[in-house]
């Protein structure tokens, strides 16, 4: 929050983030060549929207120290909660959407939650899961507020004024994120402040970005170093819960019309993308950094992707959940 605080500051009408509307995504042909149409917020709007929402979130009851589950897409408004929370010296939980129903409630357990953000659908989906359930705040975000939920997100953001940050010490919790659980239990990763910043200082240092970079993170909380740093983030125009068919060629779409020149995707949606390319002879030219994890590659894959984005380098993380705080 504090770095957003300063590019606000500095560079108020730089592009903080930018993304495809749902709509417009729906009626999207499949034709690579075809540009879809963006929403944008500059670092300037987006840190006012972040203490409008903190202010609203202090406004039914939420204090420092209180975890609070984030289950929304990647969009504007699960990255305003994510900083809204942290902005009042909350702790923001984001749970596998990948997750098994007993998987989501053992997490849950694991953090005792305040609230949960999430859309009426996600929280029909987790009706019955004991932990869940018994969250004493719900925060709906979108349609479908039939009065049981104790707030709606989009009334919260719109909250007259804002409040100050809150001090935290470097240890305090800033996130906990979940593993796939794909060896067993998901685990939690408990991230500080501390961690964060160091994280943040580490990958500046060894993955630096550019003035003229924009950059396409398949994963959200990699975005938190793209926005440390002052850079455009464009939000894939695929939704990571539901794999379309168009997913490789919307996602080409974004990176040959924005110029995007770095993203981070998962192995499958390196390889997806790839394929599409080398399919339909596309060639990624803008592209000067991927990175890639979470899954195996092999280095088949690498070499295919190098094909189809001949100026990328190509970056492969393992363990990052585990090896990060250690590095």
């Amino acid at each position: 929050v504090s770095f957003l605080k300063n590019h606000a500051g500095t560079s108020p009408q730089k592009v903080a983030l930018r993304w495809v509307p749902q709509d417009e995504l729906r009626r999207f042909d499949g034709y690579v060549h075809t540009k879809l149409d963006t929403r944008e917020i500059n670092f300037s709007d987006l840190y006012r929207l972040i203490g409008q929402l903190a202010k609203g979130l202090t406004g039914i009851g939420l204090r420092p120290g209180d975890r609070v589950i984030l289950f929304l897409p990647m969009s504007l408004e699960m990255y305003a909660a994510m900083f809204a929370i942290q902005h009042i010296g909350g702790i923001a939980v984001f749970l596998d959407s990948w997750a098994r129903r007993n998987q989501l409630g053992a997490s849950a357990q694991c953090v005792a939650p305040k609230a949960m953000i999430s859309h009426k659908r996600a929280f029909e989906a987790i009706a019955g899961v004991t932990q869940l359930d018994n969250i004493p705040l719900r925060i709906i975000a979108g349609p479908g507020n039939d009065g049981a939920y104790s707030a709606q997100l989009e009334d919260l953001l719109a909250t007259s004024g804002s409040v100050p940050i809150t001090a935290v010490r470097p240890d305090d919790t800033a996130l906990i994120t979940f593993t796939t659980g794909s060896s067993g239990d998901p685990k939690g990763a408990n991230r500080t402040h501390r961690f964060l910043h160091a994280q943040h200082a580490a990958l500046k240092d060894v993955v630096p970005y550019e003035d003229r970079d924009s950059d396409i993170p398949a994963f959200p909380i990699f975005s938190l170093n793209n926005l440390a740093s002052g850079v455009t983030t464009l939000l894939p125009a695929i939704d990571l819960a539901q794999p379309h068919h168009y997913d490789a060629a919307a996602l080409a779409s974004q990176i040959l019309h924005e110029q995007v020149t770095c993203t981070t995707l998962s192995p499958s949606m390196l390889n997806a993308l790839s394929g599409f390319c080398r399919r339909n002879d596309i060639r990624l030219a803008s592209l000067r950094r991927v990175i890639t994890g979470g899954a195996p590659i092999s280095r088949d894959n690498v070499s295919s992707f190098r094909a189809i984005a001949p100026a990328a380098e190509i970056w492969i993380l393992y363990g990052s959940t585990e090896v990060e705080p250690m590095a």
